[in-house]
């Protein structure tokens, strides 16, 4: 017997998965307590209608007048005595109707009576503000009394019933954080891909369909990003086989930009690879590059705005942020503004100041992050 209650016990969290099998959970209950029959149901807040769930060995019709009942707390004793009743603890009727009381009630005589169904029970599985989710229980007429050895296994079951049903709910919230993160990621406006390894990334935004879309030099094949501009294809391969494999020395698995020309002749796309550090997330797991595309095309005033006003940057710091972002040197910055190199320079030491960075790639990360609302450390 302690082998069934363990298997029980067992089935209880495999019931876990896309919807959780409350069917499977009741017949391993109900067949470790000598088949005792079974009821699960569901009462929402502030009605006094019962929901059916599932059930094992229980009379259909039983469930049926127990649905269709019209049944408020001064015609059932379960829902007059449902706040008393403590949640995953098993009580026999009788501790709260006395057996004359019950014989005499509607409820017995539509739900009991007709099947010889005896010592009644019911036990709260889990209560929250919307609903109660609770079994019934009952013996047939050649079963002996539910006795304190099956309210024992019911009790201990319970209690990993509950847990495996609260598993279920957090899966279900995780899963819920996911969508919510990858939507989130589709908002952006610069492409997103995350890698596992050197090979076909496991997370790519909309944006970056988008811009594959195009087919302007950069597009998603069999075997990852694939560049027409050779150069910048073997300078981006080399950068992300080295973050993929942990084995490298970290100089090795920094990162970088690639600059990929356009057939076009549009600006340069700016792809920058950044190391994640194997990071693992939901369904995302073990991710150890993140590939951002740039397309200079592409404003991202609102975007860098925020980032801007979070740091309390200057309208040039600013700017100068946002043309990082896109893989400007500061030469070429400082050239494009018409400002001397130096003006430049002390815009960006401003910004490592009132950012607490001290190097352009810190800044950059720092800046990709706030944007994209994930942590790349």
């Amino acid at each position: 017997m302690q082998d069934d209650l363990l298997s029980a016990i067992e089935t209880c969290y495999d019931c876990v998965g896309d919807s959780f099998d409350f069917e499977r959970a009741l017949a391993a209950i109900g067949k470790v307590t000598d088949e005792t029959a079974l009821c699960l149901l569901s009462v929402h807040d502030g009605s006094q209608i019962f929901s059916p769930v599932a059930s094992y060995n229980f009379p259909e019709g039983a469930v049926e007048a127990t649905i269709k009942g019209s049944w408020d707390a001064g015609s059932h004793s379960l829902l007059k005595n449902l706040p008393f009743i403590r949640e995953r603890m098993p009580v026999l009727r009788r501790t709260f109707t006395p057996d004359e009381e019950y014989f005499r009630s509607q409820l017995y005589r539509e739900t009991a009576a007709p099947w010889g169904l005896h010592s009644d029970g019911a036990a709260i599985l889990d209560r929250d503000r919307q609903k109660t989710l609770l079994y019934r229980f009952s013996r047939y007429p050649d079963q002996d009394e539910v006795d304190h050895d099956i309210l024992t296994r019911m009790a201990l079951l319970n209690t990993h019933l509950w847990r495996a049903v609260h598993l279920q709910k957090r899966l279900g919230l995780l899963e819920q954080a996911v969508i919510q993160s990858n939507s989130a990621l589709d908002l952006i406006d610069f492409g997103l891909l995350l890698f596992r390894d050197p090979d076909m990334p496991v997370f790519v935004n909309q944006a970056a369909h988008r811009i594959f879309r195009y087919r302007d030099g950069l597009d998603l094949g069999r075997r990852g990003l694939v560049f027409d501009d050779r150069e910048a294809q073997r300078e981006f391969d080399s950068l992300i086989q080295a973050i993929c494999a942990p084995g490298n020395a970290i100089t090795t698995r920094s990162g970088g930009v690639v600059r990929v020309q356009r057939p076009s002749g549009e600006k340069s796309y700016n792809v920058m690879i950044v190391p994640m550090r194997g990071r693992t997330g939901g369904e995302v797991q073990n991710v150890h590059a993140a590939v951002f595309i740039f397309d200079p095309a592409v404003k991202t005033t609102t975007a860098i705005s925020m980032f801007a006003s979070s740091y309390g940057l200057t309208p040039a710091e600013a700017v100068l942020a946002q043309d990082l972002a896109q893989g400007t040197s500061l030469e070429d910055f400082a050239a494009k503004r018409n400002i001397s190199r130096n003006t430049a320079k002390s815009q960006l030491h401003s910004i490592f100041a009132k950012t607490d960075t001290s190097r352009q790639p810190e800044l950059v990360s720092l800046l990709l992050r706030s944007i994209a609302g994930i942590n790349l450390d």
